[in-house]
């Protein structure tokens, strides 16, 4: 993709995938990656926090970006340097 002169963007512009996961979502993927087989335990009397954090892409679209990365790719790679970087 070619976007173009990046002096014409915004100074702040948020980037996601435009839809969202639940947390335990964010969980399986992150276990799927790096090879957990537990489970996952949560505490009902504890406090939830925000319940979502989805990120508004329309002003990255008007430009003409769009994701090419799925959050299970993202994660791959992110953990693979991870990896390099600690595992020597």
């Amino acid at each position: 993709m070619n976007i173009g002169n990046l002096h014409h963007f915004p100074a702040d512009l948020n980037v996601g995938l435009g839809y969202d996961y639940t947390v335990n979502e964010y969980y399986q993927a992150i276990a799927d990656v790096v090879g957990f087989r537990g489970t996952f335990v949560h505490n009902p009397d504890a406090p939830v926090g925000m319940t979502h954090k989805l990120m508004d892409i329309t002003k990255a679209q008007t430009f003409g970006w769009s994701p090419d990365t799925s959050l299970q790719d993202g994660l791959k790679e992110t953990y693979a340097g991870f990896l390099r970087y600690f595992a020597n």
